[in-house]
């Protein structure tokens, strides 16, 4: 695992309502999930995290798009795209 998936993990379970699942595909890679969120079928905040390279996916107007594409790399701006969106899932303030 590389220092900045390390620091993401270590800044992500600060937050209450959120766990890192593994994929069940021994692929290696984590999602982020939202365990209050009230959406009928989503509940990832991240998906697809790489530990060895830090790429993701975030989800942005309906659909999964990588965190670079949309210009997201600090480690800031992850956790407060990730704070927008427990807000849109649970309708609460975090």
């Amino acid at each position: 695992m590389n220092d900045f998936s390390r620091q993401l993990i270590d800044k992500i379970k600060n937050i209450d309502c959120l766990e890192v699942v593994k994929h069940n595909n021994d692929s290696g890679f984590i999602n982020v999930r939202c365990t209050t969120s009230m959406h009928p079928r989503r509940f990832n905040v991240i998906g697809d995290l790489n530990t060895n390279t830090g790429n993701m996916r975030l989800y942005s107007d309906g659909k999964w798009v990588s965190a670079n594409k949309l210009g997201i790399t600090s480690l800031e701006a992850i956790i407060s795209w990730v704070k927008k969106d427990i807000e849109v899932l649970t309708s609460q303030k975090v």
